[in-house]
Parts: structure tokens; C-alpha cells; sequence
């Protein structure tokens, strides 16, 4: 990531600034670029000739729900790096181990709605604020998200498409009586 840092460019400065990321973020070593050959449908690092991306540290928190939640997203463990361009939803693992960015305040005694991003690029633009999912996997999107009280989404297309992953039905272990096999109530999808 240091070498992505350095490698950040005034004319990617220029390109992050059209998409209103703040000069802040980058200060605070959150963007840089690396080259990658996207042919395989993957971010696979190169050296040259490939598509020029800004990368974004994943940095571990133990959970996302933290009072420190202002400074957690900023001062976490290196656990991944996220490759990305601007004019693209799309995002890339360097090697698949994060499942959110950002943090949010504790969920007791009437707390503010917390701003659930769809995009890094979204996270981003707000300076970190908020979290933003990461993870396809819908069981880990819904464990992020379940323990929030009131959710800040972008816009109505966004809020519906959390709406749907929320009401999808908890899968639940089969359960069985001790030293026996007989199934007591069927596992739910």
C-alpha cells in the first residue's frame, strides 16, 4: 500500500476530486494506485500495460460497532487491499479478506442513523463515515447490517435493495435430540 501511496499522481488527485473524494482521505493514506490486469474478472496485480486502479486499505476492527468508530477505519490492522475505479460499482479483492469498511457509532439510547454505503467510492466521498459493505456473500452483508437501528441509505433504488437483503429468512441449523439423529424442526433456507 505504501508503494500505491507514492505512486498517486496529481492527475489522479485531479480524478479523484471530479468524483468528490475529499483531499482528506488521500491525506490519510486511504487511496493510492496500483496497475492490474482485470482480464480474469479479478484484480491480479502487474507491473505495466494493464488498467490503472486506486486501491483503498481494508483495515481490521474487531467489530464495526465501536465508540471509536470516527478514528477505527483509519487506525485498524492492514487485513486486505480494495482495487477500484471511479466510474465503476464494481470493487476488487487482493485477497478476499474483508467484508466492510468504516465503523459506526454504538446502537443504544436513540442513536443517529448510520450511513450504509453501496460503493468504496460512496465511503469515500463521505470521508469515511458510515460503513460500507463489502462482502457478495448475503448472510455476512446481513450480519453487518442487523445490528444497526436505523439505517441512512443513498437513495430509494439503495434503500430497497438493503430492504430485500434484510427480510431474506435467517438460516438456521438443523436441530436434533441428543445421542439420536430424529430432526426436530427442519433447517430454513
Amino acid at each position: 500500500m505504501a508503494e500505491a501511496r507514492k505512486a498517486l499522481s496529481p492527475s489522479d488527485r485531479a480524478i479523484l476530486a471530479h468524483y468528490s473524494v475529499p483531499e482528506a482521505m488521500i491525506e490519510r493514506g486511504m487511496i493510492g494506485v496500483v496497475m492490474a490486469d482485470l482480464s480474469s474478472g479479478e484484480a491480479l496485480w502487474a507491473t505495466e500495460g494493464h488498467s490503472r486502479l486506486f486501491v483503498t486499505p481494508c483495515l481490521f476492527i474487531f467489530e464495526a460497532e465501536t465508540p471509536e468508530w470516527e478514528r477505527a477505519p483509519f487506525e485498524g490492522y492492514p487485513l486486505d487491499i480494495l482495487a477500484w475505479r471511479p466510474e465503476s460499482p464494481d470493487w476488487y479483492f487482493r485477497i478476499g479478506n474483508a467484508t466492510w469498511l468504516g465503523a459506526y457509532p454504538p446502537q443504544f439510547l436513540d442513536p443517529e442513523p448510520v450511513r450504509v454505503h453501496d460503493t468504496p467510492l460512496s465511503w469515500l466521498r463521505s470521508g469515511g463515515v458510515g460503513i460500507c459493505p463489502l462482502s457478495h456473500n448475503p448472510a455476512e452483508r446481513q450480519q453487518l447490517l442487523l445490528n444497526i437501528h436505523i439505517i441512512a441509505a443513498a437513495d430509494m433504488e439503495h434503500a430497497m435493495e438493503l430492504r430485500r437483503l434484510l427480510e431474506r429468512p435467517m438460516r438456521i441449523p438443523k436441530i436434533v435430540i441428543e445421542g439420536g439423529s430424529e430432526d426436530v424442526g427442519g433447517a430454513a433456507a
